[in-house]
């Protein structure tokens, strides 16, 4: 695995989907928002994935789907 950018964007380009795991502190992670950024940019179907358990990380889904995501997105 390489987990340099460089890997990370030659790791979306050969998937088929992009799955973005929307845990609390997601929006804060710079490296999450290039991903996406990179995901989009060549039409990759994202797919969201809402933690909702307390011991993994929940957070509320509104906060996603209409703060940080729709600037994120444009």
């Amino acid at each position: 695995e390489d987990l340099t950018e460089e890997g990370m964007k030659e790791g979306i380009e050969h998937s088929d989907n992009f799955l973005l795991f929307l845990s609390a502190g997601v929006e804060s992670r710079p490296y999450v928002h290039l991903e996406l950024r990179h995901a989009l940019s060549l039409k990759k179907k994202v797919i969201l994935v809402h933690e909702e358990d307390e011991r993994h990380g929940a957070s509320l889904i509104q906060t996603h789907l209409t703060r940080w995501l729709p600037r994120l997105i444009g």
